[in-house]
């Protein structure tokens, strides 16, 4: 076998080479990690002014932060449904981007559509290409926009719908308080380095029954959108207001229900004086008959506490005293 020998010119060719590779090498390792796996425990931290449970969540990761935890109709009013500008870069500072949409519910305006749909209420194109209306409501004042690029009205529409669906399910489960069909968002925030890459699999989603409903990424993959139910909602150990008892039978314990949602049961102990007469007492109503612990003269209270599905227990609240004399 022969073997040729590598001329002065070739072997500046091969380092060159290699020096290229070397090169290339030493740029993919500034290359942005990627995040597959996230981890967060999600605890109830109170409720907002309608009885909605505000969520909190944890996580050690130091690959990412979470940004916010909000309920759909929430996250859906806050919401930037912004476009790139021509040269890539979007700062929200154009007049006619099509900004803060809400929670806005369109109406259709009829046939002449953009994409030649029926009933989408676009605007078509004249002869110059410019986008005119020949609808019975003008654009502007269906959607509220002043933007005339077809790309960007047609990627709202894509948007505002996305989530219909599950808007008109948490409003459903509103008015029927479910608080366990609410759609909540939790928006993740990639670290300096990393851009999320996410498996499924690899979600580890603790506390109140999270489930996972789907997710999205946008800012370059840098922003993690997590959709989540909590199915353990309806049946938190929720604070007792008022622990009381009936005014028509001596001896029935009476409290109204917990300030949101239903616990799976109550457990209640009874006292008289530094005595305990009754304890570990279970029911799922809200009310207790104690008669039969309160045989002997005196003033009686019980404490009673919520307990969740999951053994979650609230804290013990005490009742006023009922008075039980001797006949």
């Amino acid at each position: 076998m022969k073997i040729r020998r590598m001329t002065g010119r070739k072997r500046a060719v091969l380092v060159l080479l290699s020096v290229c590779l070397m090169a290339g090498g030493s740029t993919q390792a500034f290359a942005s990690d990627t995040i597959d796996a996230v981890k967060v425990t999600f605890t109830v931290a109170g409720l907002d002014a309608d009885g909605i449970p505000l969520i909190e969540g944890e996580t050690k990761s130091r690959e990412y932060t979470i940004n916010e935890i909000s309920i759909l109709e929430d996250y859906e009013v806050t919401r930037d449904y912004d476009f790139d500008d021509e040269d890539g870069v979007s700062d929200g500072s154009d007049p006619n981007r099509i900004g803060n949409l809400g929670n806005r519910v369109y109406v259709d305006a009829g046939p002449g559509s953009a994409s030649g749909n029926q009933g989408s209420g676009l605007a078509s194109d004249d002869e110059d290409g410019e986008l005119v209306d020949d609808s019975d409501e003008t654009f502007d004042s269906v959607y509220g926009l002043t933007t005339t690029n077809r790309d960007e009205i047609e990627a709202l529409i894509a948007e505002e719908y996305k989530n219909s669906g599950l808007l008109s399910y948490n409003l459903t489960c509103r008015s029927m308080g479910l608080l366990s069909g609410l759609t909540y968002v939790i928006t993740f925030d990639a670290e300096e380095g990393y851009i999320f890459s996410i498996d499924t699999e690899k979600l580890r989603l603790d506390g109140l029954g999270a489930t996972y409903l789907k997710h999205e990424r946008e800012d370059s993959r840098k922003k993690l959108i997590l959709y989540v139910r909590f199915d353990e909602l309806d049946s938190l150990a929720w604070e007792i207001e008022n622990p009381g008892w009936s005014s028509e039978e001596v001896g029935i314990a009476e409290w109204g229900d917990s300030v949101s949602g239903s616990p799976a049961w109550y457990e209640l102990r009874l006292e008289r004086g530094t005595s305990r007469a009754a304890e570990g007492k279970i029911t799922g109503a809200t009310a207790y008959d104690f008669r039969p612990y309160m045989l002997t003269e005196g003033e009686y209270v019980y404490s009673i506490r919520p307990v969740s599905d999951s053994g979650e227990k609230g804290d013990w609240r005490t009742s006023t005293g009922c008075r039980v004399s001797a006949e």
